[in-house]
């Protein structure tokens, strides 16, 4: 029993201290981050982070490290071909545009420090392409005439 106990607080510990890397990491390449929930590691569940990048839906990031071999989740069930935002930020207090921009990474036991990094080097890359294909989107919608 000893010997399980040992074991869990071990990668207990693992788990929380890839998640508290990966934060700091985060928060140094992307100024505007938001941590949804504690940012202390001994106030989250271990290995979970959830944040929010401004002007990114997390359902579009989702789909962005997925083709780049990462499994995250946005939290979010797909609804008639929009997620709905999420009821569990939008109870912590965000707005549904910030509900809607929620990405959640969950760090296991086959999570290795390798792989951390290797998200925290493709993020900043992906997060640029889709802010740049969003400017340009905003630069082709035609603007309201003030009379």
């Amino acid at each position: 029993l000893a010997k399980k106990i040992c074991g869990e607080t071990l990668e207990r510990n693992r788990m929380q201290v890839m998640a508290d890397i990966f934060i700091d990491e985060l928060k140094r390449a992307f100024s505007d981050m938001k941590v949804n929930g504690p940012v202390k590691s001994d106030q989250r569940v271990p290995g979970i982070v959830n944040i929010t990048l401004p002007g990114l839906e997390g359902e579009t990031l989702v789909h962005s490290l997925d083709a780049k071999g990462f499994a995250v989740s946005s939290g979010a069930a797909c609804a008639a071909g929009s997620a709905p935002p999420s009821h569990v930020l939008k109870a912590m207090g965000r707005t549904d545009k910030e509900a809607k921009q929620g990405l959640r990474f969950s760090f296991g036991h086959a999570n290795t420090g390798d792989q951390v990094r290797q998200m925290i080097e493709v993020l900043p890359s992906v997060t640029q392409g889709l802010r740049m294909i969003a400017s340009f989107l905003d630069d082709d919608e035609p603007k309201a005439k003030k009379p």
